[in-house]
């Protein structure tokens, strides 16, 4: 619920996961509420419930999400791809609230490259010390403009061998929340005409569905328009209306 409308319901997966995005659309403070929907079942299964846990998680966004590929290589001669760290990236990119799929608006990519590689002598003998850094470029996909940069680094320490200390390292390599959103926040005059494009056809998209009867479709599509007065004035009561049509039902 948002400001005590239903705008959104969802079963969850096979995981038991549902996953909700909320538009901000109050002047002010508005607050968002979620609850498990009361449910009817046969007395034979009621007493699972009594071990029913849930857990609510959330996260605010500074900008709309946005869609990105993950391309990450090693410096090495032939320059291979390194899916563990591409992994980890993309996992970090959707804890900050943002999406990894292949039909992506933008591209995250980069070169790992080692920027000091030692061995130190311990207690227990010779430890190999790796130092990597990792800059990443944010590119508009279809029009090829750089967005925007940013840089992360890790270490590794491992007496085994060199390259165990690189795995070290590359597992270290974290994009933290906080700093992929202040290059998008310093990208603003290049990120606004890409969203007023995405939001036009979003919009275009969220009024096919609607047209044709399928809320859950347009909801998705609708709650993508940030750009553009007129489209976002639209937008909200497209989405008033899709709420009031799935409160009656």
């Amino acid at each position: 619920e948002y400001d005590n409308q239903v705008v959104n319901k969802r079963l969850t997966n096979k995981d038991g996961i549902a996953e909700f995005w909320i538009y901000a659309t109050a002047d002010d403070n508005g607050t968002v509420t979620a609850r498990v929907e009361s449910i009817s079942l046969p007395t034979l299964y009621r007493k699972s419930l009594k071990r029913l846990q849930v857990e609510f998680a959330y996260s605010s966004l500074p900008v709309p999400p946005l869609s990105f590929t993950v391309d990450v290589h090693d410096a090495a001669e032939n320059s291979p791809r390194i899916p563990m760290l591409e992994r980890s990236i993309s996992q970090n990119v959707i804890k900050a609230g943002h999406y990894v799929a292949e039909d992506a608006e933008f591209q995250l990519s980069g070169i790992v490259s080692i920027v000091d590689d030692q061995q130190i002598d311990g207690l227990d003998g010779v430890n190999h010390l790796i130092k990597c850094e990792l800059p990443l470029e944010m590119i508009h996909i279809q029009s090829g403009n750089h967005i925007g940069n940013l840089t992360i680094s890790g270490q590794g320490l491992d007496k085994r061998s060199r390259d165990a200390a690189f795995i070290k390292a590359l597992k270290k390599l974290k994009l933290k929340k906080s700093t992929l959103s202040k290059m998008l926040i310093e990208a603003g005059n290049k990120l606004q005409p890409i969203n007023a494009e995405i939001s036009q056809r979003a919009f275009t998209a969220g009024k096919k569905y609607f047209d044709a009867g399928d809320f859950e479709n347009a909801l998705s599509e609708l709650s993508k328009v940030h750009e553009g007065v007129e489209i976002v004035e639209e937008s909200r009561e497209l989405i008033k209306k899709i709420n009031k049509k799935l409160n009656t039902e």
